[in-house]
């Protein structure tokens, strides 16, 4: 099935976050500024707002696939910082519970250089969330301290994280388009003490088309 259907936001409800640090979100379907358009077939993200747009129903059992590009235009203070974007995955609770502009979440992000890093949005010691994915980790030495960090291997076993699994293959440049695919998920458990979405095989990729 096709979630967007090339004419419109049929399906979808926005969600705008405030425009500056201190105000108030904008909240639902109220996008005076059009950060989300459809032009010509194509869903436009203006980016000068965060935000999201957000599917009516909840869906299970899925492989999201998602056809998209960037555009040359980026919003201060940020014009020298890589673009940002990304699927909220198995999103659940209140719009905008997370710094007023999105929902706890598994993130799959399309910023440039890390597109397919999986990330826990919103978890935290009250409320942690974690995924699995078929991941192989290596310790990374940070000064006196050192880390796991993990990145998607088919081959891996799964594994339960709380952060972040990095993809195996890069983001591609401006103007060209990258096809990602995400989440690929039989269910979805809530424990007494957080969220955790569990899986038989879960990836995230981007190849460029």
């Amino acid at each position: 099935m096709r979630l967007f259907n090339g004419v419109d936001k049929t399906g979808f409800y926005t969600w705008i976050g405030p425009s500056k640090r201190g105000d108030k979100p904008l909240g639902k379907n109220r996008d005076p500024d059009k950060i989300f358009t459809v032009k010509n077939g194509l869903l436009h993200i203006d980016g000068a707002v965060n935000g999201g747009l957000v599917t009516e129903k909840e869906y299970e059992s899925y492989q999201l696939v998602v056809v998209y590009r960037w555009g040359e235009r980026s919003w201060p203070p940020d014009e020298e910082k890589a673009r940002q974007g990304g699927i909220l995955l198995h999103a659940t609770g209140d719009d905008g519970a997370v710094r007023n502009h999105w929902m706890h979440s598994i993130r799959c992000e399309f910023t440039e250089g890390m597109a397919g890093t999986l990330r826990a949005v919103g978890s935290n010691p009250q409320q942690p969330i974690s995924f699995m994915v078929t991941a192989a980790g290596r310790k990374i030495e940070l000064g006196k301290k050192s880390e796991m960090r993990y990145r998607y291997n088919p081959k891996a076993p799964l594994t339960s994280l709380t952060g972040v699994s990095s993809p195996r293959w890069p983001t591609i440049q401006i103007g060209k388009t990258s096809r990602i695919s995400a989440a690929r998920t039989r269910k979805r458990n809530r424990s007494a003490n957080g969220t955790t979405w569990s899986a038989p095989a879960t990836e995230a990729r981007s190849r460029s088309a």
